[in-house]
């Protein structure tokens, strides 16, 4: 079923942006990203070609009170709008509390990753404190940096539509979705959210000598192409997920069909207990998904892994083998 949002009271922060909703002085900020026809057309609509189609617009947000405008360093240079579902729901999800997203952002700010930044912190919103359960977005097929903002965000795919937009054209779009639970919530700097693929990030940790060493006792760095294997096996045979830290992605974990938990944390962010935190996250997991054993692999140059072992409840059985009774 559908939810209705309502944002007017709802002021969310991230690192580098200020969500908040729409005032009457945000017009010639509006206008500057909505008179780009490279920007709106991505979203669907036309430009925007005086003010007053500005004005128009920004009083249906201020009006329907269910917009978010992304402000950075003063100025607004986009949005989020949190609406109704515009395609059949599947049978099993008819009686969650959905709702869909679309946003926009001006031009010369793609690219530095914003977009995942605020859609992360409205999602966390939505789930945490606007009682969803389910949270949808589309792409137009020809829009791949959109379907990366929704994967980096933990979406997945859910149906194929063919959409007529206001600029009177059909295009083939994508519906993704992610639900209460897929993205685990540990604080507000701090979450795990599904894999996806982003070997370019990913492949940096893994060609650290230090960090490697630390996962196989060897010092040689990972390739693309066994990088790649390792995810592929870690993906199949297990709950995989990315550390998120401060709107950052920082290192990957996995809960192990067979009970075993992996997990890496890239080196500027070691000895922040970040990886304590999230390890504590996968145990309670483990327990509702009825593990009664988990193990951790250290090896024994790892002091500081084995005292996060120590101080979590496991128990050294081997050389480089601890196991954690979850109760």
């Amino acid at each position: 079923m559908n939810v209705k949002i309502d944002v007017s009271k709802t002021i969310l922060k991230t690192s580098r942006i200020r969500l908040r909703p729409f005032r009457e002085d945000d017009l010639l900020d509006l206008y500057h990203y909505a008179c780009d026809g490279s920007v709106t057309k991505m979203a669907g609509w036309p430009p925007h070609k005086n003010l007053d189609d500005s004005l128009f617009c920004l009083h249906h947000y201020i009006e329907d009170r269910n917009t978010f405008a992304l402000e950075i360093g003063g100025h607004v240079f986009g949005s989020i709008s949190i609406g109704q579902c515009q395609f059949p729901l599947k049978d099993q999800d008819v009686n969650k509390k959905g709702v869909e997203v679309g946003y926009i952002l001006a031009k010369e700010l793609w690219g530095q990753g914003l977009m995942p930044e605020a859609l992360n912190e409205v999602i966390r919103w939505l789930f945490c404190n606007a009682g969803c359960d389910i949270v949808f977005s589309g792409y137009f097929k020809d829009n791949p940096r959109s379907k990366r903002v929704q994967e980096k965000c933990g979406f997945r795919h859910y149906l194929f539509q063919e959409y007529k937009t206001k600029l009177k054209t059909v295009e083939s779009e994508e519906i993704m979705y992610i639900e209460k639970g897929d993205v685990i919530y540990i604080d507000h700097d701090l979450s795990l959210v599904p894999y996806f693929e982003d070997f370019k990030e990913t492949l940096i940790w893994y060609q650290d000598q230090n960090v490697v060493r630390q996962v196989d006792n060897d010092d040689k760095p990972y390739t693309l192409s066994k990088l790649e294997r390792m995810y592929d096996y870690l993906d199949r045979n297990g709950d995989l997920y990315y550390i998120r830290y401060q709107d950052r992605i920082v290192g990957d974990i996995t809960l192990l069909k067979d009970g075993e938990i992996a997990i890496v944390i890239s080196g500027p962010y070691q000895n922040r207990h970040i990886g304590r935190r999230c390890l504590r996250a996968l145990i309670v997991k483990a327990k509702k998904k009825g593990f009664k054993k988990l193990k951790l692999t250290i090896y024994p140059f790892n002091i500081q892994s084995q005292k996060m072992a120590r101080a979590l409840g496991f128990e050294r059985v081997d050389e480089k083998t601890y196991i954690l009774s979850v109760r």
